[in-house]
């Protein structure tokens, strides 16, 4: 617990019968997913991330680069797919 709130990890459910596969995982200061849904003509990157308010305000930089990287990772291994990033940026 964190200020009496709970905290968790990051869920991306995707239906079963849609192709999907895990592409990246991290859980250190910034909690990120990167999911591959595959489609009929090419491929979306769902990008779940959270960055604790803790973390952002210790070293948002540090966070935001992490972030870059692991994205620009992506998209070079699936450079035909789109990207959707979402999540809790605990932008304020």
């Amino acid at each position: 617990k964190t200020k009496g709130h709970p905290s968790g990890g990051l869920a991306t459910l995707v239906a079963h019968h849609i192709p999907s596969e895990l592409v990246f995982m991290a859980d250190n200061h910034c909690k990120l997913q990167i999911i591959r849904v595959h489609k009929q003509t090419n491929a979306l990157l769902v990008v779940n991330v959270y960055i604790p308010p803790t973390e952002l305000k210790a070293d948002g930089e540090r966070q935001w680069s992490y972030l870059s990287q692991a994205l620009e990772n992506a998209e070079t291994r699936f450079p035909q797919a789109w990207s959707l990033v979402a999540g809790d940026f605990s932008a304020r």
